[in-house]
């Protein structure tokens, strides 16, 4: 029976290997923090890299079952400010409820979020007073499931590579399994991928 990480943890990690390639270490916690389940229902991961010409990145993904407020969606920190979204792409919720998407191409975006979803990007314009935060709401990117699922039908016609080759796909699964690994040996693992480029 999977948990938590074999359900939400591969669209984690995959983004992680989207942004950055491969990363170089990892050290995960993957438990159970409910008081009666028979699955992992919480996690932590970091995933380490080392990128030639940039200091250090490092991704962090966590989930929880239990969790009473809702954490940021994507929080990102850099050397001039820091970018904060919360909330889910409304497109499943949309979906669930009935709503049909408008025709591909359509001029209405499908699902554009309003401005209190937006991320707020913060940053300190003049290093001098690094307390100074001058703070932007971003507008979310409109997202459309249709045009993934539209690439893997012309993949099976022959028409065009899948959007994610299965190397990313193996590359995921092996980064799961190396959490598992790195909780229950309670330290960080270097990441090797067996030969896969």
């Amino acid at each position: 029976m999977n948990g938590l990480l074999f359900d939400l943890g591969p669209h984690l990690v995959d983004q992680a290997l989207a942004l950055y390639g491969a990363p170089q270490f990892i050290t995960a916690s993957v438990r159970s923090e409910r008081d009666v389940t028979k699955i992992e229902d919480a996690f932590d991961i970091v995933l380490d890299f080392e990128i030639p010409n940039a200091r250090g990145i490092r991704y962090e993904c966590h989930s929880t079952m239990i969790g009473a407020e809702a954490a940021p969606r994507f929080r990102v920190h850099g050397t001039n400010g820091s970018f904060v979204k919360y909330g889910l792409d409304p497109q499943e919720a949309a979906l669930l409820a009935g709503a049909r998407p408008p025709q591909i191409g359509a001029a209405e975006p499908w699902l554009p979020e309003p401005e209190a979803a937006w991320g707020t990007l913060a940053l300190a314009p003049n290093p001098a007073e690094p307390t100074v935060i001058e703070r932007t709401k971003l507008p979310s990117e409109v997202g459309d499931y249709r045009h993934f699922y539209a690439g893997v039908r012309d993949a099976i016609l022959g028409l065009s590579p899948l959007a994610i080759p299965a190397e990313d796909a193996y590359r995921t699964v092996r980064l799961l399994e190396l959490a598992l690994q790195s909780s229950e040996q309670k330290r960080t693992l270097a990441v090797d991928f067996r030969g896969v480029n």
